[in-house]
């Protein structure tokens, strides 16, 4: 597996998602899954803006330009929208079609629709998704591909913790991401011990903020 972007494109990419506030850093989040950390992702904005989407979008195909992709996926479901992001990525690539992922909640499995298998079997796939931490939607998403005989020849993502582990074997695989972020974590209860809960940090609930998508369950 190839892990990688050019430095300075991180840089410049990484500067633009927190100068409109979608990288948070620094402060103190109660994550969907419960967990406590200093930094969240909000992909709502993101979604919402469509000149930066199809920014990253270009960004996120650049590297995979010649490599004969002919099918890119993106996540589609209550929790997964990076097929909005996959639709203009393929744009950048010519000749390759669309296929939407499915995945309904944060611990189901991903799934194709039969109609769709026939698209991807024998196929150079690209794999795009917002933001991985833990690695589990990336790793349900290549096994659910390469049981249809997909062949996944590049993951791109705009946002990946460095701490996240796959359970499937990527290394015939390209694996990009715009951005890599290293911030703390803990449970509610670790937290009250060494996280900002035991220095009284006010504590933000992404439930509660509308524009706000935390790095949890991806």
């Amino acid at each position: 597996m190839t892990i990688g972007i050019d430095s300075k494109k991180r840089t410049a990419v990484q500067n633009v998602l927190e100068s409109r506030g979608i990288i948070r850093r620094n402060g103190h989040f109660e994550y969907i899954s419960g967990e406590h950390g200093t930094d969240a992702v909000d992909t709502n904005t993101l979604y919402q803006d469509p000149k930066l989407l199809s920014f990253i979008a270009r960004q996120l195909a650049k590297r995979f330009k010649g490599m004969g992709i002919d099918v890119v996926v993106g996540l589609t479901g209550s929790e997964a929208r990076s097929i909005h992001l996959a639709l203009l990525a393929a744009l950048e690539l010519p000749g390759a079609r669309i296929v939407e992922l499915h995945k309904n909640g944060p611990h189901d499995p991903c799934s194709l629709r039969a109609n769709d298998m026939k698209f991807v079997k024998k196929k150079r796939v690209l794999l795009i998704d917002d933001v991985v931490r833990r690695g589990e939607t990336i790793t349900s998403a290549v096994n659910a591909l390469r049981r249809h005989q997909a062949q996944v020849v590049g993951i791109s993502v705009i946002c990946r913790h460095v701490h996240e582990a796959f359970e499937c074997d990527l290394t015939s695989c390209v694996y990009r991401s715009l951005v890599s972020l290293n911030y703390d974590r803990w449970t509610a209860l670790r937290c009250k011990k060494h996280g900002p809960c035991k220095h009284g940090t006010p504590l933000v609930s992404v439930k509660n903020l509308p524009t706000a998508f935390p790095m949890t369950g991806k």
